[in-house]
């Protein structure tokens, strides 16, 4: 019989779910790669790491943080993100590209929405001038 990449993933991830040890885990991939290669289907492994992932994602154990930035940002910068926002685990980063943007980034992560664009900053700073200018 033939299975689809969804039901190894789905069988990959109801396998290793509740494993707590590395050691454990390792062995199990290692059992699971030697299944792929029996199956003859090692041809799918990207496949199934996408549905894997998914699957992570449905179940809240892998989730999303969403950078919109003007312009392609590097992998530091990407990091330094991510730590100040105090985003230490695990996490499947997706960039995307808005070219109306002026600077700065708009970071998606659960229901957050972090905005750090210039934008923001210059109609804060607006803002603060057109009260000053109303106090004076």
């Amino acid at each position: 019989m033939r299975y689809s990449s969804q039901q190894y993933a789905e069988a990959l991830y109801k396998t290793i779910k509740h494993e707590t040890s590395s050691t454990k885990i390792d062995e199990i991939l290692e059992n699971f790669t030697k299944k792929l290669k029996k199956d003859n289907v090692l041809y799918k492994r990207n496949s199934i790491l996408k549905a894997y992932k998914t699957i992570l994602m449905k179940n809240n154990e892998l989730p999303e943080v969403v950078i919109t930035a003007a312009s392609e940002i590097s992998k530091q910068v990407e990091k330094g993100i991510l730590d100040t926002l105090n985003i230490d685990k695990k996490v499947r980063l997706r960039l995307r590209i808005d070219k109306n943007m002026i600077g700065g980034v708009f970071v998606k992560y659960n229901d957050r929405l972090f905005d750090l664009s210039i934008a923001r900053r210059l109609a804060r700073l607006n803002r603060q001038l057109l009260l000053d200018n109303k106090i004076k």
